[in-house]
């Protein structure tokens, strides 16, 4: 239902990405550099239809 926070991390466990807006996305590039193929751990917050606050966890692999 609402996007509460959106969340990116490095395997070192830096954010390198943090959004409340869900129309954007992170494009890889982390202080102005393109990160490395890696695995990056994503969290997000958001309320479901019953009004409830839910998290999820779940890691990506960023590949090029």
């Amino acid at each position: 239902k609402e996007l509460i926070e959106f969340k990116i991390f490095n395997r070192w466990g830096e954010l390198v990405f943090e959004t409340t807006d869900k129309e954007v996305g992170w494009d890889g590039y982390y202080k102005g550099m393109l990160q490395n193929n890696d695995v990056y751990l994503v969290q997000v917050k958001g309320l479901t239809w019953k009004d409830e606050e839910k998290t999820i966890e779940q890691y990506i692999n960023l590949v090029r």
